[in-house]
């Protein structure tokens, strides 16, 4: 079972990609409706350094990985398999808008307002 952790907008968005189940992470019972244990929980936007939602994550797995925290150790295995994922068709990229280089300082922007 795959559930997905984002904002309310996205929940199409995460279960047409594969994800069972989704959380809001804005909706005030947002930990209420975590499941008591997950074999991985990865954390691929790590917008808040600490939220009552994150550590609850936290404490729900043995392994939660996030990109706030250093660099993720990924073996050389790990980016083979996402290749042949990829080639494959398994893998389906969102892309909702693209920039410039020249306009770096706007995409972060974007990013930043959690688009």
């Amino acid at each position: 079972v795959v559930t997905a952790v984002c904002s309310g907008k996205n929940h199409a968005l995460v279960k047409d990609l594969g994800a069972d189940w989704a959380i809001d992470y804005t909706a005030d019972n947002a930990v209420n409706e975590l499941e008591s244990n997950y074999d991985v929980v990865i954390d691929v936007v790590g917008n808040k350094k600490t939220s009552s939602l994150k550590e609850a994550c936290k404490k729900a797995t043995a392994k939660y990985i996030s990109i706030d925290d250093d660099m993720p150790t990924t073996k050389k295995e790990d980016f083979q398999r996402l290749k042949e994922m990829a080639e494959a068709g398994q893998l389906i990229p969102v892309i909702d808008r693209s920039f410039a280089l020249s306009e770096m300082v706007e995409a972060h922007k974007y990013v930043d307002q959690g688009q």
